[in-house]
């Protein structure tokens, strides 16, 4: 979800008090701060004032009549400048005085700096409120979750925007929408409404944020520290890890390659959306190929017929069966992704990609492929077996709308040479 532009424009604008506002180390920092005695600024703000046609004519006619009005240095002249540039730039509000009366809005006269000032406040209050509306409640349990507890990213410079945490709230939002959706569909008298059109096409969308694997947005959300039960702890961060083979700090360099001002050689953000791609079509194979078998040994039944202890050893079999056939897959995965990591390392160091490197990973991606294609698991369920689309779709997995690209020029350089060994006879 991304802000509305009339909320940041103003505090873009390299002279805003957003901007130039040191934090609280430079605020102390003599070596960050010079403290200027030379020069200064004036900011006057005056409420509720006779607006009568020869108010502001007298106004500025008294500063062109006082002492000083000439010299170009003085306040008065500076003054008189700011006067003269006066024109209407917003409103200001008054709030009423007695019960039952309405707020009084005014018209609010000032020069450019001033209509520049008021923007940039008013686009602070606006954002403010998009999450927080009472400023005498400061027990604000989100703001103080992100303020608090949402972590930088590894290098301490990347930091999560308004629009990272507004996709999170989105998201969030999208999660109990599909909960309502999916109840629906099932409704006796609501059922044709959800399983069609618009309504089926949102809550299979909504349905994708929890059922489908995002690499890129599981990278983000493990940085949330735990607060008050929300949130992950490092054993919680360990699933990321355990589930993509690749650390929290892996996933977030693959982050920052698939965004826009990566400052990679042309070549190296393709390569890397596309193991992205990959790396999320491959869980959404091995989750599918799980849970129906998974339902099969369930609904089997031998299974069904069996007594508790009987359950625990049908189950147990039926595990290190699977395991068996899922292995050779996994094995080749394993393989990619340590290929991956080189490509990672050399891209954080080289802003290249060695052609060994390269080449190791594209071999790597192609036993993968081919094993995923060739996997036991997707004939072993009759779910499955019979499921002419996800055959078809095995058939030619992954699937992806973007080939494999390999980069060229300086975005590829070979290995360095070995020195040539020579030998000397005594």
């Amino acid at each position: 979800m991304s802000t509305q532009p009339t909320f940041t424009n103003s505090l873009k604008r390299k002279a805003s008090r957003w901007q130039t506002l040191p934090s609280a180390v430079e605020e102390t920092d003599t070596d960050m701060i010079d403290n200027e005695t030379e020069k200064y600024s004036l900011l006057l703000f005056l409420r509720d004032i006779d607006s009568s046609p020869t108010a502001l004519l007298e106004f500025v006619d008294a500063l062109q009549n006082a002492p000083g009005s000439l010299d170009d240095t003085s306040t008065i002249a500076a003054t008189l400048a700011a006067a003269l540039d006066t024109k209407l730039i917003d409103f200001d509000y008054i709030d009423p005085e007695l019960p039952d009366t309405k707020k009084r809005r005014l018209n609010l006269y000032g020069n450019s700096a001033a209509a520049d000032q008021i923007a940039e406040y008013d686009s602070l209050v606006k954002l403010a409120r998009t999450v927080w509306t009472n400023p005498d409640d400061l027990r604000n349990f989100i703001g103080k979750a992100y303020q608090d507890n949402l972590r930088q990213l590894a290098d301490g410079h990347d930091q999560y925007s308004i629009d990272d945490i507004f996709d999170f709230a989105r998201s969030w939002g999208e999660v109990r929408y599909r909960f309502m959706n999916h109840a629906l569909r099932d409704d006796p008298t609501l059922h044709t409404k959800y399983n069609s059109g618009r309504e089926n096409n949102k809550g299979n969308a909504a349905n994708t944020i929890v059922h489908e694997s995002n690499l890129l947005l599981d990278a983000r959300m493990v940085e949330f520290q735990l607060f008050k039960g929300t949130g992950y702890n490092t054993q919680d961060r360990a699933a990321f890890q355990e589930l993509y083979i690749l650390t929290p700090e892996e996933g977030r360099s693959l982050l920052r390659f698939n965004t826009p001002g990566n400052g990679l050689r042309i070549g190296l953000p393709a390569v890397f959306r596309y193991c992205v791609q990959y790396i999320d079509a491959y869980f959404n194979w091995r989750v599918r190929v799980l849970e129906s078998a998974r339902k099969q040994v369930l609904t089997s039944p031998a299974y069904k017929n069996a007594n508790f202890y009987n359950k625990q050893t049908i189950r147990t079999t039926e595990n290190q069966r699977i395991l068996a056939d899922l292995q050779p897959v996994d094995t080749e995965y394993t393989n990619f992704i340590v290929s991956l990591r080189n490509l990672i390392d050399e891209a954080e160091k080289l802003n290249a990609f060695n052609r060994m490197s390269y080449d190791a990973m594209d071999d790597a991606l192609s036993r993968l492929t081919r094993a995923v294609r060739s996997a036991v698991l997707n004939r072993n369920t009759f779910d499955l077996r019979n499921n002419r689309k996800f055959q078809s779709d095995m058939a030619t997995f992954p699937n992806l709308q973007q080939p494999l690209i390999r980069p060229t020029g300086s975005s590829m350089i070979a290995p360095p040479r070995r020195g040539r060994q020579t030998t000397t006879t005594p």
